[in-house]
């Protein structure tokens, strides 16, 4: 437990940490980054909420705490509690064939690795029927032999090569199809990060007869106060800019990385909303169900606690890629899977997470963890791609570490008196 004055000097601390970021060292040089936005939550409020840096190149609006961020995976969580509301009662089972709600999974055939053509996108071997059904449980944790195109070369040939008419940044139904999202390994045997919580999603509309967002909105943002969360955007004057960062330049992506208008609510990626309310969120996987901020249950306790917990078979791992493996130690263990949408941390951390935490991101270099050992959870957005830069990586640890090592001082100040 931090004392009023260690929180104050911590506060100091991560202020400055965010603040050297995107100030430039010279007048010739380019910050770190542009923007960022950082929080820390115990199970009842925040600890810190800092914001420093602009919204776009183009304005160079000062970020608030009111910022608006495309979420991108950050989303998925969120779906995952969803779908757990509908467990809990008894409208959906984790044993459930995804099928059974979703007919257009069961056609979903399986590829053998490099069996698409590199430079065309055609199948060098037609796909085939897998022996195992997908269920619910394996949409949550990431095993259905569902994948993305930055995680899978076979995967990225579909996407780039063959069917542009169907786009994988706005897609419609019809892209969730042999041609575009095989499976890469049978049900239930690996994991394989990929759309598989979009899918999750399609089935939670099925089953409410609610756009995804408007289910969220209804059990989750309206109880809990997460006034900015929404999957359309109407009005985009405090929303963060998606920026590039390439040779130490910055430029504005082109286009909409998330759709501000989407043809479908993606459970995986498609959120928007601030970091203030993300930590509105994980409070309620801290209180094990419960929202502090609302007085409100969402879900039961005996529900997170077995949600929290490492839910995938023996023998298989998360894989994160070779960009985060090799910023770990060799002898670091494959990381679990929660059924919260989360990974579940095989090893202490050198930041001073401990293992048994839960954590994730988004693609725009967006991050956060709950650590229920402590008691705290937080976030860490910089709206910036590509995937895992090493600014944003080494900073994102940084942040946490600055955290651990308060709470670690306080233990010995404690211990000692």
């Amino acid at each position: 437990m931090l004392s009023k004055e260690q929180v104050t000097e911590l506060r100091e601390e991560l202020d400055t940490s965010l603040d050297e970021l995107v100030t430039p060292s010279s007048s010739s040089e380019q910050p770190q980054l542009l923007s960022v936005v950082a929080g820390l939550t115990n199970r009842n409020e925040n600890i810190y909420l800092g914001s420093k840096g602009i919204k776009s190149l183009k304005t160079n609006e000062k970020v608030d705490n009111d910022s608006i961020f495309a979420l991108f995976s950050c989303t998925k969580t969120i779906t995952t509690m969803g779908a757990l509301i509908l467990i809990e009662r008894n409208q959906l089972k984790l044993s459930d064939f995804a099928a059974d709600y979703l007919p257009l999974i069961d056609d979903l055939k399986l590829i053998q690795p490099n069996s698409i053509d590199r430079e065309t996108g055609d199948f060098l071997s037609e796909p085939t029927k897998p022996k195992n059904r997908v269920t619910i449980k394996d949409l949550l944790l990431h095993t259905s032999g569902v994948s993305y195109a930055f995680m899978n070369a076979d995967y990225a040939a579909l996407t780039l090569k063959k069917n542009h008419h169907l786009s994988n940044l706005n897609p419609t139904l019809e892209f969730f199809s042999t041609i575009k999202t095989p499976l890469v390994h049978e049900p239930g045997t690996a994991w394989a990060y990929g759309h598989s919580v979009d899918l999750l999603g399609f089935i939670i509309q099925e089953i409410t007869g609610l756009k995804l967002g408007d289910f969220l909105k209804k059990e989750i943002f309206d109880p809990v106060g997460m006034n900015l969360f929404t999957f359309e955007v109407d009005d985009t004057s405090n929303l963060i800019q998606v920026h590039k960062k390439k040779k130490g330049k910055f430029s504005i992506l082109n286009g909409e990385p998330v759709p501000l208008k989407p043809h479908l609510h993606l459970g995986g990626q498609g959120c928007f909303g601030t970091i203030g309310d993300y930590m509105k969120f994980l409070r309620i996987w801290l209180a094990r169900g419960y929202s502090p901020d609302s007085n409100k249950r969402i879900l039961e306790t005996e529900t997170v606690e077995f949600a929290i917990k490492n839910h995938l078979p023996q023998n298989v791992n998360v894989t994160f890629g070779e960009d985060i493996d090799k910023l770990l130690p060799a002898d670091f263990e494959p990381d679990g899977f929660s059924l919260t949408g989360c990974a579940y941390s095989m090893n202490d951390f050198p930041t001073g997470r401990p293992k048994g935490a839960l954590t994730w991101g988004g693609l725009a270099n967006i991050f956060f963890w709950i650590d229920l050992k402590n008691d705290i959870a937080g976030c860490w957005g910089a709206s910036i791609l590509p995937k895992h830069n090493i600014d944003c990586l080494q900073n994102y640890f940084k942040f946490e570490s600055l955290i651990y090592g308060a709470l670690e001082d306080s233990k010995e100040i404690t211990s000692k008196l």
